[in-house]
């Protein structure tokens, strides 16, 4: 099962390089009925600021129907894994790494050119991050497959982006995650308690940051209309309901 939990149970260190691209449209238009199901409501944690009204967000997971859409890899070590073919595009990966050194995914093109860095980690790292191939990346060459550095065990699940969970009622994480945004233009509570960089960053008909901070965050965004992703890298535990 593709684990789309936003909630994951491994802190992560370093960074994940943010990322130029444009959802296709006709998976735009498909978010949020596509695979995505709410599940146990999360209550926010109760030092959230008292003058910012929200709701309590819910964990929202993906049980893909068969035959699954998700392709899982498995490596320990270096490694470069080419796209499959199966998994309609954009897509997203979901990794995880147990080992003890770093971890560091990089999009790689049909040339062989390693252009983004899509995730960075100096030690164990589980996170979802957006893949450049059937978006635009600032070369303008599609990323044709992943190269992974690691000193151990990994796996990786790649789906096409419409198995994103919703956000709608808000949600909580640690470390890098995508969501699927459908909602009107409207203002997000986003907080962030740990102490490296953050950054907050929507996909769509427009490509725009909306925090980037260093160290902890409490501030309001306001979000474009969807259909739209929303990208979120951090290291630590965040949170990002509607005000």
């Amino acid at each position: 099962m593709f684990p789309f939990n936003v909630t994951w149970g491994v802190r992560r260190s370093g960074s994940t390089a943010a990322m130029l691209f444009v959802a296709v449209a006709s998976v735009l238009a498909t978010i949020g009925g596509a695979g995505c199901a709410s599940s146990t409501p999360s209550a926010l944690s109760s030092n959230t600021s008292s003058t910012t009204a929200m709701t309590s967000p819910r964990m929202s997971s993906t049980v893909p129907s068969a035959p699954s859409p998700v392709v899982g890899v498995d490596g320990t070590g270096a490694k470069v894994v080419q796209l499959p073919r199966s998994v309609a595009l954009p897509a997203i990966v979901h990794a995880s790494y147990t080992g003890t050194g770093n971890f560091i995914v990089k999009s790689r093109t049909a040339r062989g050119l390693d252009t983004t860095v899509l995730a960075n980690s100096r030690n164990a790292y589980e996170g979802t991050f957006p893949v450049p191939f059937g978006f635009v990346d600032p070369k303008g060459m599609p990323t044709a497959a992943l190269d992974v550095e690691a000193d151990g065990p990994w796996h990786l699940d790649i789906a096409p982006a419409n198995l994103a969970p919703a956000l709608t009622t808000g949600f909580r994480g640690i470390g890098d995650a995508v969501l699927a945004y459908r909602g009107p233009a409207a203002s997000f509570h986003v907080t962030y308690s740990g102490g490296a960089s953050f950054v907050l960053r929507t996909y769509g008909r427009t490509d725009s940051i909306f925090a980037r901070v260093s160290g902890g965050t409490d501030e309001i965004v306001k979000l474009p209309a969807g259909p739209l992703f929303v990208a979120v890298t951090a290291v630590g535990d965040w949170t990002i309901a509607p005000d």
